[in-house]
């Protein structure tokens, strides 16, 4: 039988041990865009209408609308090809040392090597995380109080942290309180501890208005809107202010989740055993036609084994 604890022990070295290891391929890897290189990009992400990529050598592309200074290029020109991202704060002239990226729905974030967060783009619901709301940031800005950061997520118009102690900071828009922080104040103009964790996280995922985690023992949690079902905690409810369990998703037997994904109003996760579970708005199959619409409890996937 395989060994749950060892199995979550690794989870989360292996969470941790994507920092170090991503961290020593940004200077082995070729970092000529032209050259052959399995390894040229190494993570994408699609936000509202943009696009991130994230390159071996630590820089960061983009392309798409740029209305709200997502692409962090300096203008507020939409790009239809990759255009490398600026920081005038670094002496190259371009933002360096990156080893994840997020996209949200009009603002971008990046995780540096230094585990510090930069944020650009849309900051009408303080996604900056500055303490004020506007203006838009046309160029990466760091995240005050923000300096063990492991994981990054961007929601619809909000930011979630996960920090190397299994903790979780988020701030922006807060309106259906999806944040997690207990407080309905909107929008939250500062990083704020996400609360109603059992134990240590090791992943995030933000939707478009709730938010997911991951925690070491294998429990998902869920906060936020819940109108279709997307905190998966059973009958129709309030939406979550802070975090609670996913209902049919607690560990047992053996299986617990291990990778967890919010959309834009449905969820998923996929356990150890290779199974895949869905739950919130299914109006148009997303999440399975034999589970219902909305899904409010964990529904399995049928014929989805070895995910």
């Amino acid at each position: 039988m395989v060994n749950k604890s060892l199995l979550q022990k690794l989870l989360l070295l292996l969470l941790l041990g994507l920092i170090t290891g991503l961290n020593s391929k940004l200077s082995a890897q070729n970092s000529n865009p032209y050259a052959h290189n399995a390894f040229q990009y190494v993570f994408i992400d699609g936000g509202g209408t943009h696009t991130v990529a994230l390159k071996c050598d630590g820089t960061v592309w983009t392309w798409g609308d740029n209305s709200s200074g997502q692409l962090g290029d300096g203008t507020a020109i939409d790009k239809n090809v990759p255009t490398q991202v600026t920081d005038p704060a670094d002496a190259t002239g371009f933002l360096q040392n990156v080893i994840a990226v997020s996209a949200g729905g009009s603002h971008t974030m990046a995780l540096k090597a230094d585990s510090t967060v930069v944020v650009w783009g849309d900051d009408t619901e303080a996604q900056m995380g500055d303490g004020v709301v506007g203006p838009d940031e046309t160029t990466p800005k760091t995240v005050a109080g923000i300096t063990t950061a492991i994981a990054i997520s961007a929601g619809g118009a909000y930011c979630t942290v996960l920090l190397a102690d299994g903790t979780l900071r988020a701030w922006g828009n807060n309106a259906d309180l999806q944040l997690g922080n207990n407080d309905a104040t909107n929008p939250i103009l500062l990083p704020d501890t996400v609360e109603g964790l059992d134990t240590t996280v090791v992943q995030v995922s933000a939707g478009t208005r709730h938010t997911l985690a991951l925690q070491i023992d294998g429990t998902v949690m869920a906060c936020g809107r819940d109108d279709r079902g997307q905190i998966g905690d059973g009958p129709p409810a309030p939406d979550a202010p802070q975090m609670v369990n996913v209902d049919s998703l607690s560990p047992g037997d053996g299986n617990f989740a291990v990778v967890i994904a919010a959309g834009l109003q449905h969820s998923f996760a996929v356990l150890n055993t290779g199974e895949v579970f869905g739950w919130g708005e299914n109006s148009s199959d997303e999440i399975t036609s034999s589970c219902g619409s909305p899904q409010r409890r964990a529904c399995k996937i049928g014929g989805i084994t070895t995910a």
